[in-house]
């Protein structure tokens, strides 16, 4: 739904060098434009670093960039310390923070595409 509507889809994970053949395994790996792991970057979520690796690969701005994840630590406040907007992917309905949440990566991609 997003990469039909334009949207460069990324993967920043706490991964070792192995993820593209792990991703190719799963069927995925045509839903991700730009893979990128800890091992790749040098430096694991939430450290700055990796988040930034993954914009200046996807040729994204922060501004213009969205992360969506289920760990707040990793996946919404790391982000943020970029100044990425992070969406949470929260299951958990009683979750209480600071930041958008979403169900699901159906909702996730609702909220996107606005």
């Amino acid at each position: 739904m997003l990469k039909r509507a334009g949207f460069t889809i990324a993967l920043c994970s706490n991964w070792g060098w192995d993820l593209a053949a792990d991703l190719a395994d799963t069927g995925l790996t045509g839903w991700i434009d730009v893979p990128t792991t800890s091992a790749q970057a040098g430096y694991r979520k939430p450290h700055p670093r990796i988040y930034q690796t993954t914009l200046d690969l996807t040729g994204c701005s922060a501004e213009d960039a969205v992360f969506v994840g289920d760990s707040l630590r990793t996946d919404a406040l790391g982000p943020q310390r970029v100044g990425i907007r992070s969406v949470l992917l929260a299951r958990d309905a009683e979750t209480q923070i600071h930041t958008e949440q979403v169900a699901s990566l159906a909702e996730a991609a609702r909220l996107l595409l606005g």
